[in-house]
C-alpha cells in the first residue's frame, strides 16, 4: 500500500482511511489513485451506491470486499 500511495502522492495513513471507511476521499484523491492503478476514475466507484434513510438523508455504501480484492 505504501508504493501505491507514494505513486498517488497520498499519505499512506490517509490512503488507509480511506480504504477502511474511517475517511472519505476527496475528487482530487479519487483521480490520483485512478491515474496511479491506469484505470478510469469512475471504476473505483463501482458497486457504489446512495442507500436513503428515507427522511432526506442517507449514506454511500460499497460492496463487500474480501481482503484479496
Amino acid at each position: 500500500m505504501a508504493s501505491l500511495a507514494a505513486e498517488a502522492g497520498i499519505d499512506p495513513r490517509r490512503l488507509g482511511a480511506f480504504l477502511e471507511i474511517r475517511e472519505e476521499a476527496t475528487a482530487e484523491d479519487l483521480l490520483r489513485l485512478a491515474g496511479a492503478l491506469g484505470v478510469e476514475p469512475g471504476e473505483l466507484l463501482t458497486g457504489v451506491a446512495w442507500v436513503t434513510d428515507g427522511k432526506g438523508g442517507g449514506e454511500y455504501r460499497a460492496p463487500e470486499r474480501g481482503p484479496d480484492s
